[in-house]
């Protein structure tokens, strides 16, 4: 029978206040997960929380179920018995709701190998993200993982450790996406203020014309100032508040020299520390500036 192990591992002192009302659900809660394969028993009895701005790390032997538990945290492969969570709610629920806020990096690397760098970089990101980097962006992203000098190269002639540094290249694009968000939530403020600000002078001058019809836009005006200031707040917890960010990257490092395995280390040490949540899992063992769990799956890992 497998059995689990799972110690805690982190350079800052956790927090004791996890279960306050005043703070969000855990981005993963997972209780008595089970899950059986054929005839086999691959874990049982798996617990773990996750809060926002940690990571995971998963050990365990080839086949001991560390890929279908992603498959499980993405609400594709039922549990034999348990319960997953995702914010508080099922991965189906949260991920109808939040269609990108769960990225999943698998260990094999989805690149065309008859494209270029460039162009597998700016596919991946409108499939998987549903967003399309400008140039600039991509540049960034390019000699984040040492690719800058590859953009225009067909992918196919890259080494395999090259080719998993283009499909990791969208942990450098994810903080530039929300930025970009951002700004265009408050360019669309902006234009909704010029066009409120429009229509309350066509307003003023329709009041010269007539005190009855003044009154009826005065009216129209407060309802309109009220609902501005609904939708205003609105939008105001939308940004203070946005969807949680989930990483599940499998075996990431990978083909990776130690440079590469460095450099994304340190990337998601940064991303975490801005809220960003992480499970991945490696034959190596991890170091990262940030909360760090470490659950075992089967036989201890030495």
């Amino acid at each position: 029978m497998n059995t689990i192990s799972s110690e805690r591992a982190s350079p800052h002192k956790a927090s004791s206040d996890k279960t306050s009302s005043h703070n969000p659900p855990p981005i993963c809660e997972v209780s008595e997960l089970a899950l059986v394969r054929g005839n086999r028993l691959l874990f049982q009895g798996m617990n773990f929380i996750l809060s926002r701005g940690e990571a995971l790390h998963i050990c365990g032997r080839n086949g001991s179920g560390k890929t279908s538990l992603f498959k499980m945290i993405m609400g594709l492969l039922p549990p034999n018995k348990g319960l997953i969570r995702i914010a508080g709610q099922s991965p189906q629920q949260f991920l109808a709701n939040n269609p990108a806020s769960i990225a999943y990096l698998g260990h094999q690397t989805p690149i065309k190998r008859e494209f270029t760098v460039a162009e597998n970089i700016r596919l991946n990101t409108q499939l998987f993200a549903n967003w399309r980097p400008s140039q600039t962006q991509i540049d960034v992203a390019l000699d984040a993982v040492g690719l800058q000098s590859f953009a225009d190269t067909l992918a196919g002639k890259l080494s395999a450790g090259q080719q998993r540094r283009i499909l990791l290249s969208r942990l450098w694009l994810s903080p530039l996406e929300s930025a970009a968000q951002s700004s265009s939530q408050s360019s669309s403020q902006s234009q909704s203020q010029s066009q409120s600000q429009s229509q309350s002078q066509s307003q003023s001058q329709s009041q010269s014309q007539s005190q009855s019809q003044s009154q009826s836009q005065s009216q129209s005006q407060s309802q309109s100032q009220s609902q501005s200031q609904s939708q205003s707040q609105s939008q105001s917890q939308d940004i203070k508040q946005p969807p949680p960010q989930l990483w599940l990257l499998d075996e990431p490092l990978a083909a990776l020299d130690t440079n590469g395995v460095d450099a994304l280390l340190a990337q998601i040490a940064r991303l975490a520390a801005s809220g960003h949540s992480f499970i991945l899992t490696s034959h190596q063992s991890i170091r990262l500036e940030c909360a760090l769990q470490t659950l075992t799956i089967g036989k201890a890992h030495k």
